[in-house]
């Protein structure tokens, strides 16, 4: 497992949050239902390139790596509820 302290700010924000693996269409869907619930889930908090927000997805904090991101995929990552 990796020092937080080494990874980017982001990183450690975002290590309180899980990822989920869905096709495009489902993102927007599920960004769709979810965001009318803000007050107990809300929509995911960001969509598609994790390095974007600091993630190394082969270097995660927790977790198991992972290598790449399936063809027809898009990250979604959410708070841990």
């Amino acid at each position: 497992m990796s020092n937080p302290e080494t990874h980017s700010r982001w990183s450690v924000l975002w290590s309180c949050s899980h990822m989920r693996l869905m096709a495009p269409k489902q993102s927007i869907i599920a960004c769709q239902l979810t965001g009318r619930f803000g007050y107990n889930h809300g929509a995911p908090l960001h969509l598609g390139n994790p390095e974007a927000i600091g993630i190394k997805l082969k270097d995660p904090i927790v977790g198991p790596p992972l290598d790449d991101i399936p063809n027809g995929m898009v990250p979604v990552f959410g708070d841990v509820e």
